[in-house]
This record gives C-alpha cells, structure tokens and sequence, in this order.
C-alpha cells in the first residue's frame, strides 16, 4: 500500500512537472490559457518553471548585519557627494583667483602708457606697442574663460 502510494505521488508530480499550458485568443480577441491546444486556432506554448524554494526568513542577526551594511554603503554616497562638493567648490575658487588677477592685470595693463620686462641684471626693457595689444586681447579672452558674468 505504502509502495503504490509513494508510485502514485512521483507520477503525479512528474506528471504537473513536465504539464504544458498553452496560449491563444479567439476570434473577439479575448485571451485564452489551458493545457491542450486548439485545433482552429493559433497557439503559443508557454514555458512555465517551478519556483525556486524561498529563502528562509533572516534571523534578526542577519537583518541587523544588512542594516550595517546598507547603512555603511549610504555613510560612503554622502562622504563622496561631500568630497565632490569640495572638489566643485576648490575648483570654483581658484577659477575666481585667475579671474580676480586676470582683472587686475588688464585694468593695470589699461591704465599704463606701455608696459616693460626686467632683464638679468634688473633693468627694465620697454615692450612694444603690439605686445601690449596682443596681452591686453589675452587678458579679455582668459576674463571671458574664467570669470562669470
């Protein structure tokens, strides 16, 4: 008894194992499911797969650890959001720096009838009218680069 019983729940579960269920629609277009397919109408077999076990429930040390985990995982975003922060921040003020000394320069080139270089030994070379133009245009395109408006 015990024997034709176990015989007849493998077979029974071979059996919804290896089922087939097949798809179609009819001619109003409503969608149909079953396990045999009709002869008058185009069908799709669909491929269905038994689940896989569920994992236990985590007891409240493994509940705990992921909590660490993720709030570890959230501790480093904002440390990299703030880091980046400060890069943006960094780079914003030495791009003021340029633009302030950018400003200078040309309001002193501006201002100054020529302008003059120092040789080796200290003595002043006086630079020509050209090169003066030429710096004071390199200063305004640097001032248009780094400096907001």
């Amino acid at each position: 008894m015990k024997g034709s019983l176990l015989i007849i729940l493998l077979f029974s579960w071979s059996y919804a194992a290896h089922g087939e269920i097949f798809k179609w629609i009819d001619e109003q277009g409503n969608t149909h499911y079953g396990d045999k397919p009709t002869d008058d109408q185009s069908f799709t077999q669909l491929d269905i797969t038994e689940p896989e076990s569920k994992k236990p429930v985590p007891d409240k040390e493994d509940r705990d650890e992921r909590r660490r985990r993720l709030a570890d995982v959230l501790q480093e975003d904002r440390l990299k959001k703030v880091e980046e922060k400060n890069k943006v921040l960094v780079e914003q003020e030495q791009l003021n720096k340029k633009c302030a000394y950018a400003k200078d320069q040309l309001k002193q080139y501006e201002d100054s009838d020529f302008l003059y270089n120092l040789d080796k030994d200290g003595n002043r070379l006086r630079m020509s009218d050209e090169y003066k133009t030429s710096s004071i245009v390199n200063l305004r395109s640097q001032i248009s680069k780094n400096c907001m408006k």
